[in-house]
């Protein structure tokens, strides 16, 4: 709680000169921030040479209502009160205690689609819980309608290891760079053609065992440390080792 309190108000103080204008700009580069979020639903545990994971899922983010018309051009979609991604998740374990991951995400043929990436490192990992993993993200935002949307960062990660069931958790801090160059009639001035701005985030998930050592399942929530940040809920099925 004093971490997010301090995070919060750093982010207040220095929240004004990074984005002004009207409350809509704000809302509109937090939600789009919102949509490239992602997390590859791992655990801190490294899979090892020979293990592997491929997954179907999707994530979900509400928009506000007072960013619903520049995102609704962004996407090139007429709703967008709540969008839904689907994804594919792929993760290879390399050399001890080194993984790498991509995902794939798409809205539509003629809409928004997401390219990620991530390196994985367990920097503990030994056979009594919990185990500590640091991580390098980067996520893009293609297909914008006359903008683009690309965040990058480091996180750290513990999960405990329990039988068919492996709760986790994340904190990081993420550089988003947004460029949108669009107006609605909600705003009183056109967004601003580029923003770049530091932002933390929390996240907290399961990954549920269904076949030991092939299926498994997961859930969970990210959140942006900042005022008026959406959250991001997401879920994958996944078969590997």
């Amino acid at each position: 709680m004093i971490l997010r309190r301090f995070f919060v108000g750093m982010v207040v103080m220095f929240g004004s000169s990074l984005f002004g204008g009207p409350p809509a700009v704000w809302s509109t580069y937090h939600t789009l921030r919102a949509l490239n979020a992602w997390s590859p639903l791992e655990s801190a545990d490294a899979h090892g040479p020979l293990g592997f994971q491929v997954g179907l899922g999707a994530s979900r983010v509400m928009v506000p209502q007072d960013a619903q018309g520049p995102l609704s051009s962004a996407l090139q979609r007429s709703r967008v009160d709540s969008v839904v991604m689907p994804k594919l998740f792929l993760t290879k374990g390399l050399w001890n205690p080194v993984d790498i991951g991509l995902l794939y995400g798409e809205l539509g043929a003629h809409s928004a689609r997401q390219l990620a990436g991530y390196v994985q490192w367990t920097v503990w990992g030994a056979a009594t819980p919990p185990t500590f993993a640091m991580r390098v993200l980067y996520s893009r935002l293609y297909g914008l309608e006359n903008g683009v949307m690309e965040t990058g960062g480091i996180s750290a990660v513990a999960s405990l290891r329990l039988p068919f069931f492996r709760p986790f958790a994340e904190v990081g801090v993420y550089n988003n760079r947004a460029s949108l160059v669009f107006t609605d009639s909600n705003l009183t001035e056109p967004l601003n053609p580029e923003k770049n701005w530091w932002q933390p985030e929390v996240g907290m998930g399961f990954l549920l065992t269904i076949v030991p050592m092939v299926v498994e399942v997961g859930l969970e929530v990210l959140s942006g440390v900042a005022p008026q940040s959406t959250p991001v809920y997401q879920g994958k099925i996944s078969v590997g080792l």
